[in-house]
């Protein structure tokens, strides 16, 4: 089922995990519009925009799972970057 980064932010919190706490967020210079989320095959990956660096959702315990994976632009965007 995909995921708003909203709500994975719940679950995660739900869990007792702290990766989309505040504190945690201002302590590495990120807010919630650093990251999007991109449903592929049945997974959610959480992926900070920046970088494009990315983690598999874990919605059972709530945990983001790192490093997972570097999707590429054909992967998040659906075709090659011009």
């Amino acid at each position: 089922m995909k995921l708003t980064l909203s709500q994975i932010k719940e679950i995660n919190q739900e869990n007792g995990n702290h990766f989309f706490d505040r504190n945690t967020l201002k302590g590495f210079g990120e807010t919630m519009k650093s990251f999007k989320v991109q449903y592929i095959d049945g997974i959610n990956y959480v992926i900070r925009k920046r970088d494009n660096k990315t983690w598999k959702f874990n919605p059972a315990n709530g945990t983001l799972n790192i490093p997972y994976l570097a999707l590429t632009d054909e992967e998040i965007f659906g075709k090659t970057k011009q």
